[in-house]
């Protein structure tokens, strides 16, 4: 297994969506509110102009072309902030592949990006994603109440990393 990881492009809107609904299907700890209605034109659109910033960022992981994760930076509005994500197909759990994700978001933070922090919301008892933000240096800031995949309301932890600029 040979992974790639690179920066989401408009062309590849529509494998995006299609990533994004697979994962969203395979896991109750994945939620993104309202893309069901996107549009692979919209999500290009989007793309480009995430492409565009220096405080945004869709990375994408593949396996032979194949789109097998995805982690995001977004910009908090007013603030030097990017909340991130980061989601894997579930045959690709625990090969270091969120790991690999996570490392090159916060390489990316610190060197072409002027956020000062990141922030990320957790839900509990995923102790596998949990123990890996630990593990890359983010902290607990405050225990929040989700909704997950299925509207089922989880414990969530709100976890913050300061960059070195």
């Amino acid at each position: 297994m040979e992974i790639e990881l690179k920066a989401a492009e408009p062309d590849d809107a529509a494998k995006v969506l299609q990533l994004l609904r697979l994962l969203q299907a395979e896991s109750s700890f994945f939620t993104i509110e309202n893309f069901d209605a996107l549009t692979v034109n919209q999500e290009a659109d989007n793309l480009e102009q995430i492409g565009q910033t220096d405080d945004n960022l869709v990375l994408l992981a593949l396996d032979a072309g194949e789109m097998i994760g995805i982690a995001t930076v977004s910009k908090l509005d007013g603030k030097p902030t990017g909340e991130i994500g980061i989601a894997i197909l579930k045959r690709y759990y625990h090969q270091g592949l969120g790991t690999a994700l996570l490392d090159e978001l916060i390489y990316w933070g610190d060197h072409f990006s002027p956020l000062r922090q990141f922030t990320l919301s957790v839900i509990a008892d995923n102790t596998p994603a949990v123990g890996l933000y630990r593990k890359m240096g983010f902290k607990p800031k405050q225990v929040e109440t989700v909704k997950d995949g299925q509207g089922t309301e989880r414990k969530s932890f709100m976890m913050t990393l300061d960059l070195d600029h």
